[in-house]
């Protein structure tokens, strides 16, 4: 289901109202937001005006391709037409359109019927000369190219006047029929060639009311915005005056406080700036040395939990070599930027240390011997995936 646009005057005067409402309502309007709504309603207007030229134009573009008898342009207009269709009115007209393209189509085609039994007769009855294949050609059972010369020892006398006489008969009934339904088709041809002319006036004399709204709202929108705008100019120089009173009674309050603290100030600032100064000097020491205390302290616990955290294993790896490789967690924030883990190796079964040594600047490592690894002594006694590796101590870089 399409749906139906306003018409724009509506929507322009509702937008006018409302833009109204919001500058006699509003303690502190603008004018910048005022001129803007009223552009968007012209530009709305603008669009509505631009659908309904080219509505127009579609449908009477699709009157001239009936009347051409091009009824393949007419489709294709009263598609467009339907496209911007933009209220009832204008569903009506594109209904009525499709009517006289239906109606003249209806005509066309019994022309053609009627042109095609007008050669049809002519042909039957230049060459059937026997009555009876002359009505079989006519009814369409008979080719004409195939009909009989009549015996050359038949009489020729009543039975070929019998057949012109029916021949003559029946070409003047058809000609009667056909001027019948030709004059019936001009009579409908005329009442909707007058329907449309009565149509199209009535669209002009819309256009025109339509026009006259516009002007209208122009207008009112233009008095909106003067009104607007000198409703803000009387704002501003209310607020202007207020602000210049209200300045002067500061001024003045602020030169009787001064003068009364003139003279204690001048004894006291002396003494404030000395001490201030002494003051200042103490909380910028008190301050390094917490700041100091607190970096230790955070330091220490980030490499307290670094150890803690950090898992070290033993791996055999191509060369033949023993290597030993580590996960670091990730504790944020980070108080130091590399680190250095001491650890000592452990053998299965043994408690005594086998080795001892320290991963410089220890990265994560979760690939094994494609990562951040240390070799440590083939000698070892025990397997690398046999280690236990014990870390004692994290420092930083």
């Amino acid at each position: 289901m399409k749906t139906v646009r306003q018409p724009p005057f509506l929507l322009a005067f509702v937008l006018a109202c409302f833009v109204q409402a919001v500058a006699a309502n509003q303690p502190k309007p603008g004018s910048d937001n005022m001129e803007e709504m009223l552009k968007q309603l012209e530009m709305l207007e603008q669009l509505d005006r631009l659908d309904r030229q080219d509505f127009s134009a579609a449908v009477d573009k699709a009157y001239e391709c009936v009347d051409a008898r091009n009824f393949s342009c007419a489709d294709r207009q009263l598609k467009e037409a339907e496209r911007l269709v933009f209220d009832e009115s204008s569903r009506q007209r594109l209904a009525e359109a499709r009517d006289y393209r239906t109606e003249m189509y209806e005509i066309a085609e019994e022309e053609k019927k009627r042109l095609a039994m007008e050669r049809r007769i002519q042909e039957c009855s230049a060459n059937c000369p026997i009555r009876r294949e002359y009505e079989d050609c006519v009814d369409g059972y008979q080719n004409p190219r195939y009909c009989r010369e009549p015996a050359s020892d038949q009489p020729s006398g009543s039975n070929s006047n019998n057949t012109m006489m029916m021949l003559n008969q029946t070409v003047q009934q058809f000609k009667q029929f056909t001027e019948n339904q030709l004059a019936q088709q001009r009579q409908q041809l005329e009442m909707q060639q007058r329907m449309y002319e009565e149509q199209r006036l009535r669209q002009e004399a819309i256009k025109r009311q339509q026009e006259q709204q516009r002007r209208e709202m122009e207008r009112r929108r233009s008095q909106q915005l003067a009104e607007a705008e000198r409703r803000e100019a009387e704002l501003i120089d209310r607020r202007q005056r207020a602000e210049e009173e209200r300045r002067r009674l500061e001024a003045r309050r602020q030169a009787e406080e001064t003068a009364r603290q003139r003279a204690e100030e001048r004894r006291q600032a002396e003494e404030a700036r000395r001490l201030a100064r002494q003051q200042e000097i103490l909380e910028r020491q008190q301050a390094r040395e917490r700041e100091r205390a607190e970096r230790e302290a955070r330091r220490a616990a980030y490499l307290a939990a670094m150890q803690q955290g950090i898992k070290l294993y033993g791996r055999s790896c191509p060369g033949p070599s023993k290597h030993v490789f580590g996960t670091v967690p990730n504790i944020k924030p980070e108080e130091v930027g590399c680190l250095d883990v001491y650890f000592e190796v452990y053998c299965p079964g043994s408690a005594s240390v086998q080795h001892r040594g320290v991963m410089e600047t220890m990265l994560n490592n979760v690939n094994g011997c494609y990562g951040d690894t240390k070799e440590v002594p083939e000698t070892l006694p025990c397997a690398a995936r046999e280690f236990r590796v014990k870390v004692t101590k994290v420092t930083s870089c």
